[in-house]
């Protein structure tokens, strides 16, 4: 089979043989990217700064991947917290996926860190729900009302990373 290379930079018009189309393809991906830092001292869901994105599957049928990923920091008064991310369906009003990302208990404090921080990174893969718009944001709560940092380490700012990834069937 003869193959067709695009220079994509220039722009593309016409359309490509169907028959060129596999399977598990990457057709789009949406990356947030941001350096803001947000304080929750909530056991109610809170918005995560500058953590959302929308996206408009290419196809109804292919799988829709999100991937959360950003840095956790507590403090050592965290003792016996769960932390808890959720993805929000802002198009629907609903709760797309909430993960338990973090707990500490009280054998796990060790007072000589002033400030424990984790690299968070976790995914949540669902069918297409056909071509239509969606926008989703990222949303974070503590069991108890301790205060715990999305995006901040020790010592500085992270970057945190929200994307939405559609990989074509």
């Amino acid at each position: 089979m003869a193959q067709t290379f695009l220079n994509l930079a220039q722009g593309v018009t016409g359309t490509l043989p169907t028959g060129n189309y596999v399977g598990g393809k990457l057709s789009q991906q949406i990356i947030t990217q941001t350096t803001s830092v947000t304080n929750c001292t909530s056991t109610s869901f809170i918005d995560l700064t500058g953590m959302t994105a929308s996206i408009t599957p290419v196809s109804g049928s292919s799988t829709i991947l999100f991937t959360v990923s950003g840095v956790i920091n507590m403090d050592t008064t965290d003792t016996d917290n769960y932390v808890v991310q959720n993805i929000y369906n802002v198009t629907d009003s609903s709760e797309e996926e909430q993960r338990t990302i973090l707990r500490v208990d009280n054998a796990s404090v060790d007072g000589s860190y002033s400030y424990p921080y984790h690299q968070i990174t976790w995914f949540y893969k669902r069918a297409s729900w056909g071509t239509s718009a969606k926008s989703f944001k990222c949303q974070m709560k503590n069991e108890t009302s301790d205060a715990t940092k999305w995006n901040r380490n020790a010592f500085a700012t992270g970057s945190a990373q929200f994307m939405i990834t559609e990989i074509a069937s």
